[in-house]
């Protein structure tokens, strides 16, 4: 079987990722707020579909009004534009990523089921930052403990969010 992350995998994916982490991040330490974090996305639509979806966020609305809108702007960007494969997964993961991240209980547990996609950026970014800023309860909740326990404390990049 081929490697997904090989397959499917980008670094503006990667960047979609960390930017989810460090609004998780956020959100845990200095509350809504301080959102949105920074928007480092390469490329349209991706970055305004991003832009879109935290503005949606930020502005208080609800689920069953940021779902409708993301989805909507989703199939009729997909519909009338000649996207790459790979722009339509960023974009259908942006949507995925935001209704998880701003409205499971748990807004980490499906940011990270997609770790098998993540690549370096993603990958060093959840070690070095997201891992180890998690609450420790956070961290056994999601088996991360053993992780944030064998990194040099020296590189750690704990205020990177």
């Amino acid at each position: 079987m081929e490697n997904v992350r090989n397959t499917y995998g980008s670094e503006n994916l990667d960047r979609i990722f960390r930017y989810f982490m460090r609004t998780v991040l956020r959100m845990e330490k200095s509350g809504l707020l301080s959102l949105p974090v920074e928007n480092d996305l390469q490329g349209e639509p991706v970055r305004s579909y991003l832009d879109l979806a935290m503005n949606l966020f930020t502005g208080a609305q609800p689920q069953q009004v940021v779902r409708p809108i993301l989805e909507s702007q989703y199939s009729f960007i997909l519909n009338n534009s000649q996207l790459s494969a790979d722009t339509a997964m960023e974009m259908w993961m942006v949507r995925e990523l935001s209704l998880h991240v701003h409205f499971d209980p748990d807004p980490c547990e499906f940011l990270l089921d997609t770790c098998n996609l993540w690549g370096d950026l993603a990958n060093e970014f959840a070690c070095l930052t997201f891992y180890p800023n998690l609450s420790p309860d956070w961290q056994r909740a999601h088996g991360v403990e053993e992780i944030t326990a064998h990194i040099p404390l020296e590189r750690l990049r704990l205020k990177d969010f």
